[in-house]
């Protein structure tokens, strides 16, 4: 959904060795690779479409159709779990999502209706000072005047505007474990996210105009639906186009990718 701010570190701290240690325990051959567009991470499902871990044809279920029920692997993480319900709000499609060192997220925005009533919420488990989220207004030419970078902490929880034009940089040595949910924005998390913004702004957030139709290309509809493009279009009022409109949508200078380039911010403890 459109927030009314870039960025915005909760008040909630969590234990990310305990979630770490929990995370152990499960076989690497439970992690997908999740390669499209070349995003270049893998993932751990926790809740899915239909709880399921593969659609009907074999290939790995990153539907964004519901419902999102438990898999088989978050019944086996009781203190991840315990997190996930902790903000009083229902949870969607949930993950835990892993990014190589060495590994960028190109500049996108999530722009799918799946997130018109929903905020994705960040909680990294494993990290490094050279992980970076980066963050831009809504405009194609990607400017250093226009730029925000920060860090996330191990264990503290995050949510951004993904209406925003945004990118993910590992350049550290060592792997980015983040849990990663959606969910709608109620009870004790509408409570973090909005205590300390205006009524107006409030408003101006809820009454935000959303396309009335999605575009994209019908490879993305059929990875998005998981495997049930017509599902979709029925679902999303798709309107398949050649390619998708997105990619390539961004222009931005090759220093981007240098750590020196970045301002980097460093929140207040």
């Amino acid at each position: 959904m459109y927030l009314p701010y870039k960025k915005k570190r909760l008040s909630v701290k969590f234990d990310a060795k305990r979630m770490a240690d929990e995370l152990s325990a499960i076989p690497q051959e439970a992690w997908s690779f999740h390669g499209f567009h070349n995003t270049g991470h893998r993932v751990l499902p926790l809740l899915s479409t239909n709880g399921s871990l593969r659609n009907d044809d074999g290939t790995y279920n990153h539907s964004l159709i519901p419902p999102f029920l438990p898999t088989e692997h978050l019944r086996r993480l009781p203190y991840i779990n315990s997190v996930i319900h902790s903000f009083g709000a229902r949870p969607f499609r949930t993950r835990i999502a892993e990014l190589p060192p060495g590994r960028i997220i190109t500049p996108h925005r999530d722009l799918h209706p799946n997130w018109y009533n929903k905020v994705r919420l960040h909680i990294p488990i494993v990290t490094d000072p050279g992980v970076l989220c980066h963050i831009w207004s809504d405009r194609g030419q990607l400017t250093s005047a226009d730029l925000e970078s920060w860090h996330m902490a191990a264990g503290e929880a995050w949510v951004f505007n993904i209406w925003y034009v945004h990118a993910v940089t590992n350049l550290s040595p060592h792997a980015r474990i983040h849990l990663v949910i959606d969910f709608q924005p109620e009870g004790r998390l509408f409570e973090l996210m909005f205590g300390d913004v205006s009524k107006d702004e409030i408003i101006a957030c809820m009454s935000y105009n959303y396309p009335s139709s999605y575009q994209t290309d019908l490879e993305t509809l059929t990875w998005l639906s998981g495997g049930k493009p017509e599902v979709g279009k029925a679902l999303w009022n798709v309107e398949v186009l050649e390619k998708n409109p997105q990619l390539h949508s961004y222009s931005y200078p090759e220093k981007f990718w240098a750590p020196e380039s970045y301002d980097i911010q460093q929140p207040a403890a």
